[in-house]
Order: C-alpha cells, then structure tokens, then sequence
C-alpha cells in the first residue's frame, strides 16, 4: 500500500511539472554571419547586405527575407532567427558587389550559427549596339558572347570592371572591327558597332 501511495504522489508531483516544460525552439537561434571582403582580402565595413532564399528572388529583388543589414567595422552582419533553408545573399557598397561571385549556404542547421565569406569586386556595365542591318558574332576578350541580330542593342550590368578586347565580325561577310577599352568602377562601356 505504501509504494501504492508513492506511486501516486510521484505522478501527481510529474503532473504538476510537466507544464513547466516546453519545446526547445533552435529557430530563434539560427542565424548566418556573413563577412564581407575585397578582393585584397580586407574585411568591409558599410555595405548592405540583403538576404534570399531564391536565386531568382535576389535577381529579381523580391521576397528579401529579413531587413537590409549594413556591415559593421568588422565587415560582418548576422542574420538571426532564420529557418533550417538555404539563402543567397546580396551585397554592395558604391560600384562594388558580389554578382559575379554569387554563393548560396549549405541547409542551416537548427541552433547553428553558420559563417560565411564574400568578396565584392567594382564593376560597372557593357552595352552593345548592333546599328545596321547585319547579324554579328561579338567575341569578348577571345570568348563569343552573342550573335546579335540586325539593330540588336543589349546591356550587361555588373561586368567586372577592367580591360576589354570586344572583336565584332559580320556573320557571312569579311567586315571585322576591334575595340579595346575598359570599364571603370560604375562606368559604362558602350560599344556602337558596325
């Protein structure tokens, strides 16, 4: 009778804690730190980073997960409280950004806190116009871009900003013509061809 009676003040003591206990919730404490560098390798502060779960959403700037985080004197920011995902991240300061260099992270773990590295690099942007009647091969330093059809214009944003060697040479006929230039840090190459 007397383990009887043990028995049931110990379930009533169990009874009684049990709503005390609760879930462990590893959301909350989630979160990405991204470190933001240059090309030389030097940490970045002051540039704002926006984060994505979709490639397509960072490219098309939508659904942006979180607010717009600016890095600190260190060159990070931490994004907190996220789902077990993975994200794309956007980062700029003035001309200089991650586009060419765009990473995604590995699935988050709950109650991780994973860190990762970007480097940011100037760019600017190439525009080409085709203004004649021809379809040309544009050729962008050795390697074809396009074949761009008759009052063809297109423009390339977030080309690396640097030398370039842009050979356009009518298709079925002997007219060739080179350009080199460069594109300065948030400049415009623009390229008129024939």
């Amino acid at each position: 009778m007397r383990s009887l009676r043990q028995f049931l003040l110990l379930s009533a003591a169990l009874i009684l804690i049990l709503p005390a206990c609760k879930k462990n919730d590893d959301s909350t404490s989630t979160s990405l730190k991204v470190r933001i560098i240059d090309n030389k390798g030097n940490s970045l502060p002051g540039v704002t980073v926006k984060l994505y779960t979709a490639l397509e959403d960072l490219e098309q700037e939508e659904k942006q997960v979180s607010t717009t985080l600016t890095t600190d004197t260190t060159g990070e920011v931490v994004f907190s409280g996220l789902s077990m995902l993975k994200y794309y991240w956007y980062a700029e300061k003035g001309c200089m950004n991650n586009m060419n260099g765009i990473l995604t992270t590995d699935k988050l773990e709950a109650g991780e806190e994973k860190t990762i590295t970007s480097t940011l690099i100037e760019t600017g942007t190439l525009e080409l116009n085709n203004q004649s009647a021809g379809t040309y091969l544009v050729y962008v330093n050795g390697s074809l871009l396009l074949t761009a059809d008759p009052m063809y214009s297109c423009s390339y944003k977030y080309v690396p900003a640097g030398a370039y060697n842009i050979i356009v040479s009518l298709v079925g006929g002997s007219t060739s013509k080179t350009f080199n230039s460069s594109i300065s840090c948030g400049g415009t190459l623009t390229i008129n061809y024939p």
